[in-house]
Order: structure tokens, then sequence, then C-alpha cells
């Protein structure tokens, strides 16, 4: 009498995913996920320059010597309310049927990184009840959607509104800050128009998305985004010569006062972060001690180095 067989998993190894890693992931997400475009489309993704010391471009399931599941990433630093931080952009998770029990293991490695402001775009709706149960806030990701007809609209009485667009004739006239995000964004079809109005400045910073009809301009960041959607009169035509488009998008969580004349579109998926902040001293008198960052809110979440740039940009 023999014993019975036995059958034991494959053993499962999750670590993060380095450049050398590249070439097989770019193969797995083109498996996996699909579109058009193959490996290229999602090298494409990860290999940005904005940041030349990538800790990862993500995490991956080691499975029988091959990538059984990943999980992306994309890192930037960005000085928000006048404090530097790091940003850690998730996208592209895909896992293998076999690998599926790794998958929350891959989230882990990444959400582990201390110190990092975790944002995403793109999270279909399973992945959004694993983040919110994970801390991670929502906000709401209408925007409002503004035709050619804004171009008619009458701009606002008082100081005059002067335009200026194209990124070698922005980048001048911009503060060091504001310059770095303009070249960040120089290898990609990203327009950049910049908009003054007396004492008040706004550099704004859009991408193509969207096909055919229904294609727009989005606007990925406004340094005053109430001063833009004021001057929208002023800046349809810069946009439409960068992204030959008559819609233009701006998310409504930024603006105070929505015009009466814009749409709203809210077919998009939430959008989605979660901070965390370094340890601090304790507030003392009620005010924030020496060395605390400022909370982050809504507001100050964007997609300006996120895969929206890399893929649409």
């Amino acid at each position: 009498m023999t014993a019975p067989a036995t059958t034991t998993r494959p053993a499962l190894r999750v670590r993060p995913a380095t450049l050398a890693d590249l070439d097989a992931v770019s193969a797995f997400l083109a498996r996996s996920l699909g579109g058009e475009g193959g490996p290229a489309r999602y090298r494409r993704l990860f290999d940005y320059a904005w940041l030349a010391d990538k800790p990862n471009i993500g995490a991956l399931i080691e499975h029988d010597g091959r990538v059984g599941g990943f999980l992306g990433a994309l890192y930037s630093r960005r000085t928000i309310a006048g404090h530097p931080r790091a940003i850690c952009n998730l996208s592209s998770w895909a896992v293998d049927e076999p690998c599926r029990r790794a998958s929350l293991a891959m989230l882990k490695c990444l959400l582990d990184q201390r110190g990092h402001i975790f944002t995403t775009f793109s999270a279909s709706p399973q992945v959004a009840e694993i983040l919110a149960v994970l801390k991670f806030q929502t906000a709401r990701s209408h925007k409002l959607l503004f035709t050619a007809a804004a171009g008619l609209v009458r701009r606002p009485r008082g100081e005059p509104v002067e335009v200026t667009d194209g990124a070698d004739r922005v980048a001048p006239r911009l503060d060091p800050d504001h310059r770095q995000i303009l070249d960040d964004h120089r290898p990609y079809r990203c327009g950049h128009v910049l908009i003054e109005r007396g004492s008040r400045r706004c550099y704004a910073l859009t991408i193509r998305r969207g096909h055919g009809a229904r294609a727009f301009a989005d606007v990925l960041y406004a340094s005053d985004p109430q001063l833009f959607v004021d001057a929208i009169g002023a800046v349809q035509a810069p946009l439409f010569r960068a992204h030959r488009t008559v819609l233009t998008g701006i998310d409504l969580r930024w603006v105070d006062r929505p015009p009466a004349f814009a749409l709203c579109y809210t077919a998009l998926r939430p959008v989605m972060f979660r901070t965390e902040t370094p340890a601090a001293p304790p507030a003392v008198g009620g005010q924030p001690a020496a060395g605390a960052l400022p909370s982050i809110s809504a507001r100050d979440i964007c997609a300006l180095h996120s895969e929206l740039v890399t893929t649409y940009g």
C-alpha cells in the first residue's frame, strides 16, 4: 500500500522591483493588462526621468523564476505648503491566478516605505475597497468641463489677463520650483500655460486625455486654480494649440467658485491617497511644534508625477 501523494504549492517570493526587472515586468503587464503598444507602452510608464534615484519601480511576485504579479510605483519629490514631500503613485496592479495569495504582500511591500504620500488615480472598485480598509482617503474625481463656448464668455472685469503658452516661452517667467516642474515634463506632450492678472499668477500643466470627440485638455496642476477658471476664456485657444481639443477639464475639488456655464463630469475613477508623516515633536500651546509637517488634504493631491503623465503625455 502506497502513501497518498501530497501536493505542495510553489514558493512565491515578494520583493521590490528594480530597473533591472523592467523588461520582464513590461512583458508581464502587456500580457496581463493588454492595450496598444505592447511591452514598450509599459516600459515607458516606469522609465521616467524626473527622479534619478528611484527607490524601486514597484513590487513583484517571483513564481518559478518568472514574474507572477506586479504592482507599479512612480516616485517624485514635491514642495507642498512650503515643505518637501516624497510621493509614491501606485499603478498597474496585475497578478496571475496561482499567485493571488501574495497580492496583498506586494501592497504591503510598498506601503511599508515610511515618509511617503501614497496616491492612486485609477483604482478599480475592488482595489478601492482594499485601499479604504488600509486608511486611504477618497476624494471626488469630478471634473469641471469647459467647452469651446467658454472662449466666448466675457473675461473678468478689472485688470487685464495675460496668457503665455509653450514650454520655451513660459519657462523663463517661472520661479525655481515651477521651472523644475516644467523641466521634469519636457519629454512629454504636455501643455504649459502661464496666466497673469495683476499680482496673481497661475502656472498650469495639461495633458490630452480621452479619444475622438471626448478628448479633453486635463489640468494636472494649477498653482492658482481659481484664476485658471476665472480666465478660462483666455486659456482655451492656447490649450487648443497644445492638444487640438476644444474641451478643458480641471478638478472640481480645487475650485472655490465654479462658474455656472461649466459642465460636471463624474465618470472618472476616484482619487485616493494616504499620508505617511514622519514622527514630529508634540504640539506646544496648541501650535504645531518645530519640525512638524502640515497635514495633507485632497486639494494638495495632483497627478503631476503619475502614470497619467507617462501614459498620456
